[in-house]
Order: C-alpha cells, then sequence, then structure tokens
C-alpha cells in the first residue's frame, strides 16, 4: 500500500481529556457526511477511550487506533490534559501527521495558554484558530468549525 505525502485528514478534535469537546474541525468530506456525523458523540467516546486507557495502562498514553480504511492518531499535553486528535485515511504518511498534529498542539496551547483552566468556554473563539489550521496545513480539504 503506497501512503501519501500530502497531509489529509477528515477530522481533528481538541478535547479535554474528561471528554469536554474545545474545537472540532471537519472537513465536510463524503466520508466525514458518511461515519462521523455526531461529533460530540465522538468527544465522548475519545474521552471514554483515554480515561480506559489510563485505568488499564497508567504510565502510557493512547498515540492511535487503525481501522481498515482510516486511522485515528492522538497527542495528548499531560500539563493541561488537552487531547489533539486526527482522523485520517490509512494512506496518510503517518508521520507526517504526526508531526502536523505537533503543530497543532504547540499553536492551540500558544493561542489559547490558559483554556485548561476554564470552567466553561466559548467554543466561537475556536473559529479564530481556522486560519491558523489553515496556515499548518493540516488538511489539503477546507476545514469548518463545528461548534459541539
Amino acid at each position: 500500500m503506497q501512503q501519501i505525502d500530502v497531509p489529509t485528514i477528515f477530522d481533528i478534535y481538541i478535547l479535554k481529556t474528561s471528554g469536554i469537546p474545545l474545537m472540532t474541525g471537519c472537513t465536510m468530506t463524503d466520508f466525514c457526511k458518511a461515519r462521523m456525523k455526531h461529533h460530540e458523540l465522538q468527544s465522548g467516546f475519545f474521552g471514554a477511550l483515554f480515561s480506559f486507557s489510563q485505568e488499564l495502562f497508567a504510565d502510557e498514553h493512547i498515540q492511535s487506533i487503525i481501522f481498515e480504511n482510516f486511522q485515528i492518531n492522538f497527542l495528548i499535553d499531560p500539563f493541561t490534559e488537552i487531547m489533539f486528535i486526527v482522523v485520517h485515511p490509512i494512506t496518510a504518511h503517518v508521520e507526517t501527521i504526526q508531526r502536523k498534529l505537533l503543530e497543532v498542539k504547540n499553536a492551540f496551547l500558544k493561542r489559547f495558554p490558559d483554556i485548561h483552566q476554564q470552567k466553561v468556554v466559548n467554543q466561537v473563539i475556536f473559529d479564530q484558530f481556522l486560519p491558523i489550521l489553515k496556515s499548518i496545513n493540516i488538511s489539503k480539504s477546507p476545514l469548518y468549525c463545528v461548534v459541539t
């Protein structure tokens, strides 16, 4: 199976490890429309998955889940307890995705340094982050902010 060098994603999630969604970026591709319709449910699932993995493997962080046609990559910031998650085609170059995900994490925490301390988050402010995501070139397709 040949891997694609250009990063292509279906969705990006930024959420607290508790599962509270902070931002979801969706490409509105056919994949996203067919499989990832309920972003708020996926956020809860990712939070539960993180908690479950912590229960079983306390010193280990989940890094990826591989399905037949797509993969989910995770990057957890232990200080802020924020997860950065990307859903992408199985053919995507994983090292490129991971590098871009690290860029997203760094840019997000620079733009919103105290977000982890807030109890209530105004998700509309994350529209400001979409141009930053575009500048990082995390997706060939346009991303749309999904308020969850």
